[in-house]
C-alpha cells in the first residue's frame, strides 16, 4: 500500500505530522512500514482495510506502543 505513494509526498506527510506533533505536543504512529502488516496480505480485507485478524495484531500492536510510551514518560 505504501510503495504506491510518491516517495516526495511521503516525506512532506512526515515532515506536517512531525510538525504537527511538536505544534500539538500530541503522539504520532506510524504503521505503515511496519513489515508485520506491510507485507503480510493475509491481514487485509483489502488494499487499504484491515480484516478481523489484522485489526487483532494491530490493535495489541498500537496498545503495546501506547504502553510504551506511557511508561517512557513515568
Amino acid at each position: 500500500y505504501s510503495e504506491a505513494f510518491d516517495p516526495n509526498v511521503r516525506r512532506v506527510m512526515h515532515a506536517k505530522m512531525q510538525q504537527l506533533q511538536q505544534s500539538l505536543q500530541v503522539e504520532y504512529y506510524d504503521f505503515s512500514v511496519d513489515p508485520q502488516f506491510s507485507h503480510d496480505e493475509t491481514l487485509f480485507c483489502d488494499s487499504h482495510h484491515l480484516n478481523r485478524a489484522g485489526s487483532t495484531a494491530f490493535s495489541t500492536k498500537f496498545k503495546a506502543q501506547i504502553d510504551l510510551a506511557q511508561a517512557l514518560k513515568r
